[in-house]
């Protein structure tokens, strides 16, 4: 009998061991946060601001939030008040994020930054460390690509802001100029090609959709994401991910609405309004971007030739910028040399209100409005750019 109570004992504490916790307790011990500072959980992958799962404040340099989750998910630590966005997968049980958050100022703004950031006990964290990856390493190909052409990029930059078209005519056709082009279009077909072969290989968990959220910059009506989608199970459709990339990937349809208005800073401080740049022009391209987005930037000379053929024929262009560092923000339009007005509150994707009051679903994301700030086209690319403005025209 004695033998029969310590081996029932025995299961009873072997299947409290193999029970998946249903809560989580996530410490944070990042030296450089000031006491009282409010830290939030706000959830990642989508496009648009979400509310904080959770808040907690620093005390002794320490934080704690609890909390339950159905499924890990992806979340993003920041700081109230702070520009700190730090991208993690959380799930239920013990988990500690530690590290050094460095702080940094621009203006009035703070941008912290966490250095040597580790998070244990998420074996979630791991995985999706272990799944991004070969993004790491476009980006940093990405970075090397443009360091190669740095000099060719800043005189075609120069040269299309003061419209220089000789110049402009001139470096396309040098060789420099012909190899970057070339370097450029191979570099994103393997950006694709890696992402798509690394979703698919996803596809039977959530991490499929995640994955696709995660690393396309934006969502279009391409049959080959819609296909995609459809390649996933139906529970992996119909999974928290699923849905929210269903929604990136069928978004409501704008057509004939009334864009927001809006009032932003250009890079001088002046204040810009939607109904200002809109007045006595028969329409106006809006394009949302950032510098530190390769496909945004890949547009621009799409933009910028509907710029140079039409400013003087009732058409408008205003960029809004979802930057956060405002040196790099008027680096890029340098060296894009894109002329016309630029705005920006420097917030970003995530506090920004210019980015959750358009709703927006991934940049670059480019419209085209009427002159009472209906929508005529929307998430215009390429080509379709310049013939939507002529179609609009009657050309």
């Amino acid at each position: 009998m004695k033998n029969g109570f310590y081996f029932l004992g025995g299961l009873l504490l072997l299947a409290g061991a193999c029970t998946a916790p249903d809560s989580y307790r996530l410490v944070g011990n990042l030296s450089g946060l000031a006491d009282g500072t409010r830290m939030l959980l706000v959830p990642a992958a989508t496009h648009k601001q979400e509310k904080p799962i959770g808040e907690a404040v620093v005390e002794d340099g320490k934080f704690v939030f609890e909390g339950q989750l159905p499924e890990p998910r992806l979340l993003n630590l920041q700081a109230e008040g702070k520009q700190l966005y730090y991208a993690f997968m959380l799930e239920n049980g013990e988990v500690t994020i530690t590290g050094e958050a460095v702080s940094t100022t621009d203006g009035d703004r703070e941008m912290v930054t966490l250095n040597k950031a580790v998070v244990t006990g998420s074996k979630a964290d791991r995985e999706f460390r272990e799944k991004i990856a070969f993004r790491q390493e476009l980006d940093k190909a990405y970075t090397r690509l443009h360091q190669k052409y740095e000099d060719i990029s800043r005189q075609l930059g120069e040269a299309r802001r003061t419209g220089n078209a000789v110049k402009i005519d001139s470096l396309n056709q040098t060789e420099e100029m012909k190899a970057y082009a070339r370097d450029e279009k191979a570099f994103f077909t393997q950006v694709e090609k890696q992402t798509m072969a690394s979703i698919k290989a996803n596809k039977d968990s959530y991490w499929g959709p995640l994955l696709m959220l995660y690393c396309f910059n934006y969502f279009t009506e391409d049959p080959a994401q819609i296909e995609l989608y459809n390649s996933f199970p139906e529970e992996i459709q119909n999974g928290y991910y699923g849905q929210l990339l269903k929604k990136e990937l069928i978004p409501e349809n704008l057509i004939g609405k009334r864009l927001p208005a809006f009032s932003a800073p250009d890079r001088n401080g002046n204040i810009h309004s939607d109904s200002d740049l809109r007045k006595n022009k028969k329409c106006v391209l809006i394009d949302f971007w950032a510098s530190w987005c390769s496909w945004c930037r890949k547009e621009s000379p799409n933009v910028k030739e509907v710029y140079d053929k039409y400013r003087n024929k009732g058409v408008d262009v205003i960029s809004v910028s979802f930057d956060t560092d405002r040196e790099r923000w008027v680096k890029a339009i340098e060296e894009d040399g894109t002329p016309w007005t630029q705005v920006s509150d420097l917030k970003g994707t995530d506090k920004g209100y210019l980015y959750g009051w358009y709703g927006l679903k991934g940049i670059p994301a480019i419209y085209l409005i009427d002159s009472e700030g209906r929508i005529i086209v929307e998430n215009m690319r390429g080509e379709v750019i310049m013939n939507s403005v002529k179609k609009y025209l009657g050309e």
